[in-house]
């Protein structure tokens, strides 16, 4: 005999507050992704002019942000370095995904996957793209 599952109103009502709260912790975090990177995003700018003040090459000047990022959160430089470079582009090329990504609105997977399939996209197209 199959035993048939059912859920009592009560039971529904509990999961969909938990689906509905998922979402916004969801939202919550993504949020503070976005601040995260663009904070990784305004150091890398800030050491990136105080390097080129020095004389540092322009190739290189601020390439050493992601190595103290890394050491500062304990994170790969490799991690803090894609971070960075998603901060770029989004503040220069996505404004429109940028702006959803620190509302909350999308995560960060979903701004890494928009900045990726708009990279070669030209301008005048991009913008009719974006979310």
């Amino acid at each position: 005999m199959i035993e048939c599952m059912t859920e009592t109103a009560a039971d529904l009502f509990a999961a969909r507050a938990v689906i509905e709260e998922l979402r916004v912790v969801h939202s919550e975090i993504a949020v503070l992704e976005a601040k995260q990177m663009a904070l990784m995003t305004a150091l890398y700018t800030l050491r990136r002019e105080e390097q080129l003040d020095l004389g540092v090459a322009y190739l290189h000047a601020g390439e050493d942000a992601a190595t103290e990022i890394g050491i500062a959160l304990k994170m790969s430089q490799r991690s803090a370095d894609l971070l960075i470079n998603l901060g770029l582009d989004l503040n220069n090329r996505c404004p429109a995904t940028l702006e959803a990504f620190a509302a909350g609105r999308i995560d960060l997977a979903q701004a890494r996957a928009i900045s990726q399939t708009l990279a070669n996209v030209p301008d005048e197209v991009r913008a009719e793209l974006e979310p």
